[in-house]
């Protein structure tokens, strides 16, 4: 853009000059033409899992914030005290759907801060986490490929983020789910849990008799 178009308060304010990282990066040029790149960063064994450092970080820094997103004409945040008082909430839930290592979470939704809480939830438990394209469940996308996704993660549940809209969506009925609701605090969103309505016999599903809150 030509500097001359740039109101003259912007042009002509002061900026401090950007602070790069060290470049810690080995290339090695193989003889059949491939790059190899090396992150040659020393590995930090202070964390195992990324639970454990939201485990430290809502003991170091409670009130600290973690993520934020968009909402509306200001923000959305959630502390890491919030987070770490969610988060078990919401793995005690999923542990009493069956989630387990065995047992994956699809997450048909959007980058949110709900997103990270359930994800991390179900890390919590050692399940499996299959994030997938919420353009996948619109009502223009092939359900083929809903369907597809399904039956190679094998999902014991799905979290969506609207599950009206997706009751109104036949396709999603092809995954072979069925809709049980839950609340998450402090919001009028909906978590949805979607239970595969065809168990393999050597991943048996239990019917949902009750709403489960978190």
């Amino acid at each position: 853009m030509d500097g001359d178009l740039i109101p003259s308060p912007v042009r002509d304010a002061p900026f401090r000059e950007p602070r790069y990282a060290p470049r810690r990066l080995e290339v090695t040029h193989r003889e059949d033409g491939a790059l190899v790149l090396q992150n040659t960063t020393p590995w930090s064994d202070q964390f195992s899992t990324t639970n454990a450092a939201l485990d430290h970080w809502v003991e170091a820094a409670p009130d600290r914030l973690w993520v934020a997103e968009r909402d509306g004409d200001g923000w959305r945040g959630v502390t890491f005290g919030e987070a770490g008082h969610r988060v078990a909430r919401l793995a005690t839930a999923l542990k009493g759907l069956g989630l387990g290592p065995d047992r994956p979470l699809l997450i048909l939704a959007r980058n949110t801060v709900d997103h990270a809480l359930i994800a991390y939830a179900a890390m919590r438990l050692g399940c499996p986490v299959a994030p997938l394209s919420p353009q996948y469940g619109q009502a223009s996308a092939d359900p083929a490929r809903l369907a597809h996704a399904t039956a190679l993660i094998g999902p014991a549940a799905v979290y969506v983020e609207d599950g009206a809209a997706a009751l109104a969506r036949p396709k999603i009925a092809v995954a072979s789910m069925l809709l049980q609701q839950t609340t998450r605090p402090r919001s009028g969103r909906q978590i949805e849990r979607w239970r595969r309505a065809h168990p393999s016999p050597s991943s048996p599903t239990t019917p949902l008799s009750s709403e489960t809150r978190c």
